[in-house]
């Protein structure tokens, strides 16, 4: 093989591999990890898909919404419509295990913080529950959970 049939090849397999922030028209163009990120007023890019616990979702500018990885889903911590999520491990059962400081809310499908609720039964898990000794309840509009002694 030639030098220069060699470096013809070479220059094509880097051209297919893209970096973080290089201009691309479809996710294919992008490296593993990365998605074509579209955007208003320049090229669509590659963007790294945000990990546990990155910011995702809400109501922003084309290509500045995070989308979360695989295995992970947009949660919302605030009740607040358009408000960003967090990105979290999925789960549908509280017997599942999450990161340290989280319990798993089958009725967001996902890992959250603890003291956070979507409904009651997110503060009737043991992670919650904590030192109240009273009936908890899920306060809608701070979205937390609430000791009532």
């Amino acid at each position: 093989m030639s030098t220069a049939t060699s470096l013809l090849i070479l220059l094509t397999v880097l051209s297919l591999a893209r970096a973080e922030g290089e201009v691309c028209k479809t996710s294919n163009d992008c490296n593993k990890g990365e998605y074509c990120a579209q955007t208003m007023h320049v090229p669509p890019s590659c963007k790294k898909y945000a990990v546990e616990g990155e910011g995702c979702g809400g109501y922003t500018l084309p290509g500045l919404q995070g989308i979360c990885a695989e295995g992970l889903k947009c949660t919302h911590e605030k009740p607040i419509p358009d408000y960003p999520g967090s990105c979290r491990i999925n789960c549908t059962d509280t017997s599942q295990k999450c990161l340290s400081g989280q319990f798993c809310s089958p009725s967001r499908g996902a890992c959250s913080p603890v003291g956070i609720c979507t409904d009651d039964f997110d503060c009737g898990v043991k992670e919650n529950i904590g030192s109240c000794t009273g009936l908890l309840t899920c306060d809608k509009h701070s979205g937390h959970c609430v000791c009532h002694l």
